[in-house]
């Protein structure tokens, strides 16, 4: 198993990126500062060091040349949102093997670690194919929407709860082929419909919606011919609901589904 060194001072991206890497095998640390970043290369001695170029506390190339001399043996990838040539030009003078802009395709940032970690397998060879993958990843940003408190109404709430960035979530909500903003409707109306299973309680107190219109089109589960009211089982939901169109994306919540604690025994997601 590839051991892989993440550095970067953005939450959502170290956690988008980690968890995915985690999925496909790699063995991953993380760090958030060039400080942080150097010491765990030197402690854990990766195979790959992923590196974003700006960092709180100085440079990604401190970190890069650091790590070229601390750790002959770890290949660096370089990632930065705003990559330009003389950036380019001196990162792979400093001996960098790859260079990725952000918002990283989790695919590309997986192909070129397990490269550079001379891996006898592809990383997605064996786990599925690259449609199943983004739809796992879309999912574990969908189900813990589930147990929050409040109904989250935007991508800011959503990402603050499940930890990531709203860029993140619509890189992989794009990666999965399926609307943010659908995938919010998706996962507020999936949280009702669940809570309403263990609850009882009525739609308008799981839905922080406070004109009728509103909550009437939300109802509707993005199908304008469909009456007007909440699933009464998960399975229904699943059913009728328009808002996620991807078949993929839909069977990977209804497989996750089937193991989620429910206070009715008799509920049937399958």
């Amino acid at each position: 198993m590839a051991s892989v060194l993440i550095i970067d001072d953005d939450f959502g991206t170290r956690e988008t990126c980690g968890r995915a890497l985690r999925y496909l095998g790699f063995d991953v640390t993380t760090a958030d500062s060039v400080a942080s970043g150097i010491a765990l290369a030197v402690r854990v001695q990766p195979d790959v060091a992923v590196v974003d170029i700006c960092l709180p506390d100085g440079s990604g190339m401190e970190v890069v040349s650091s790590i070229q001399r601390a750790c002959p043996s770890t290949s660096v990838v370089v990632m930065t949102g705003f990559a330009t040539t003389r950036s380019v030009v001196d990162a792979m003078r400093l001996g960098v093997r790859d260079y990725l802009e952000k918002p990283v395709d989790i695919d590309d940032l997986a192909a070129s670690i397990g490269a550079l970690a001379h891996t006898t397998e592809t990383p997605l060879r064996g786990r599925g194919t690259s449609a199943s993958h983004a739809s796992a990843r879309w999912a574990d940003f969908i189900l813990p929407v589930i147990e929050s408190p409040r109904d989250l109404r935007t991508l800011s709430q959503w990402g603050h709860w499940v930890g990531a960035s709203p860029g993140a979530i619509r890189n992989w909500c794009h990666t999965a082929n399926v609307s943010s903003r659908d995938s919010l409707n998706f996962a507020r109306l999936l949280r009702a419909v669940v809570r309403h299973v263990r609850e009882s309680s009525p739609a308008q107190e799981l839905l922080d919606v406070t004109d009728r219109r509103t909550l009437f089109k939300l109802l509707r589960l993005g199908d304008v011919a469909r009456p007007a009211r909440l699933p009464l089982t998960i399975d229904e939901f699943l059913r009728e609901q328009r808002w996620i169109r991807s078949e993929s994306a839909v069977a990977e919540i209804r497989r996750r589904l089937e193991h989620y604690p429910l206070s009715s025994p008799h509920e049937d997601v399958a």
